[in-house]
């Protein structure tokens, strides 16, 4: 069984701080050092604390020694909240994973000495790893880059690409909270390919973009109150456009989400990531699948079989209630399947989990058999006590029928081939319906365009308004300028339940 040695008394750490926790990962390579000067600078600059950890085998003591003499040299300097732990008996990915599960880092500081994926794949890298493990984003130092990250008090840029996905939208987060630690400006960047589209429809991508980029920046800059936000678009490659935009801008670190492929799908494939890691020539923090995977967006699909808790599959999602006004799904409703041939209002409450293309109830057959039939106009309206609200597994679930009502005006249900109306008539027919798991909150609508199985367009809950002559959701935007704002996206979309 691994051990981890750590000093028999801890050093006195300050008081607990708002600043970046950071984990460096330390032993006698170059890089690490390398990396150790990044971590430094990050806590120094936030206030925050550092931890340090190593993984040794036979040579378990030099290591002990070796950390311990670190940690000493940065007391000494002055730097006081330092930890450190040396893990016996595992290789260094599962010691730096144990490490950041058990002290919860904002940022683990890496070095990588590999430019090229093939390199990473043949020689099993660790940062690669780590990146695509790690529960909190992994700060990677290229080879050629020794510039600090900006100290309190000194401007700084950070650059943000996005592409109008929500995997990409997810490194805003860790972005606005650099920011406002370090006060340093955010750039956002959005890249449009238009090697093969037309003069006309590259024109209408590149407008597309740059309102994206404007809607986006008004958000991050209504989270940073008085500090610099700005936007820049680019006409090319993803990879390039951000190697160019950080070389001109002179950017200090660029903040982005990976998929995270790993081994050879990640060297064939490869991904913007990826090539942004081989071409850049700053330090790149990198939101992986671990650091992702609890806060990713889950999706109900119109059509989707229904299971229940005890594994009995009992139909399947006919209609999707949601609330326009408040952004929120307020439940399914499932067409029933043999003894539960009736369509059922599922209030969001008792949806337990969404498991790939399936959405599994946490009731048993007979407790659903419980809950009333669906009219076309009226729903259940959960009272606010059923937020905390779980099946007995042996008693009755008990349904109020006072609570019931007519449709608000804010209150729809989308079917089977509802379509979604742009300016110019028909954009396409909802596919699913994204929303946060924990909450329950409508994050957007993805839709199928006509004659393109292939793809489907994410269309913001924000965006979306409802039409009563033709019973269908409203998009105030033609679908080429839906299509340019957000691009159009592959079954790539990650569903978690």
């Amino acid at each position: 069984m691994p051990r981890s040695r750590q000093p028999a008394r801890e050093p006195r750490s300050a008081a607990p701080s708002a600043g970046l926790r950071v984990l460096a990962p330390l032993d006698e390579s170059d890089q690490s050092q390398r990396a150790l000067v990044y971590a430094l600078d990050l806590a120094a600059a936030t206030g925050g604390q550092i931890k340090l950890v190593r993984a040794s085998g036979v040579e378990a003591e030099a290591g002990v020694d070796s950390l311990a003499r670190h940690a000493r040299d940065l007391q000494d300097a002055g730097f006081a909240a330092v930890e450190w732990s040396v893990v016996e008996g595992v290789d260094a990915v599962t010691a730096i994973l144990d490490a950041a599960r058990a002290w919860h880092p904002d940022i683990i500081a890496m070095a990588t000495t590999k430019r090229n994926a093939i390199d990473r794949w043949l020689n099993d890298s660790v940062t690669d790893a780590v990146v695509r493990a790690a529960p909190a984003p992994v700060l990677v130092v290229p080879p050629d880059w020794t510039r600090p990250p900006p100290a309190a008090g000194r401007s700084g840029r950070v650059l943000v690409p996005l592409d109008g996905s929500p995997l990409a939208e997810r490194a805003l987060g860790s972005a606005v909270r650099l920011s406002a630690l370090m006060r340093v400006e955010l750039v956002l960047l959005r890249a449009v390919d238009a090697g093969d589209l037309r003069s006309d429809s590259a024109e209408v991508a590149v407008r597309g973009a740059r309102a994206y980029l404007r809607r986006t920046a008004a958000r991050v800059r209504s989270a940073l109150p008085g500090q610099r936000v700005s936007t820049r678009t680019a006409v090319g490659a993803a990879s390039a456009a951000i190697a160019r935009a950080a070389l001109e801008d002179d950017v200090d670190a660029i903040v982005m989400s990976t998929h995270g492929r790993g081994g050879l799908a990640r060297a064939v494939l490869g991904s913007t990531a990826t090539a942004a890691l081989e071409q850049a020539t700053v330090p790149l923090i990198l939101l992986g699948p671990g650091t992702l995977a609890g806060s990713t967006p889950a999706s109900i699909r119109v059509r989707a079989p229904v299971r229940t808790g005890d594994s009995h599959h009992v139909g399947e999602v006919h209609r999707i209630v949601l609330d326009l006004d408040q952004r929120a799904v307020v439940g399914v409703v499932v067409l029933g399947r043999g003894p539960l041939a009736r369509d059922i209002l599922v209030p969001i409450d008792f949806v337990g989990r969404l498991d790939e293309d399936a959405v599994v109830l946490r009731l048993t057959s007979r407790e659903l058999d419980q809950l009333p039939d669906f009219a076309y106009d009226q729903y259940l309206t959960p009272p606010p006590t059923w937020t905390a609200f779980a099946p007995f597994p042996t008693g009755p679930v008990y349904v109020p029928v006072v609570q019931r009502k007519h449709l608000g005006p804010t209150q729809h249900d989308v079917t089977p081939g509802a379509r979604v109306l742009g300016s110019d008539g028909e954009i396409g027919r909802v596919e699913r319906v994204e929303l946060d798991p924990a909450t329950a909150e409508m994050t957007a609508v993805w839709v199928r365009p006509g004659g393109d199985p292939a793809h489907e367009l994410r269309v913001p809950a924000e965006w979306l308004g409802w039409d009563d002559d033709h019973a269908s959701l409203r998009v105030q935007a033609a679908r080429a300028e839906v299509e340019a704002y957000l691009g159009r996206q592959g079954r790539s979309f990650t569903r978690i339940g």
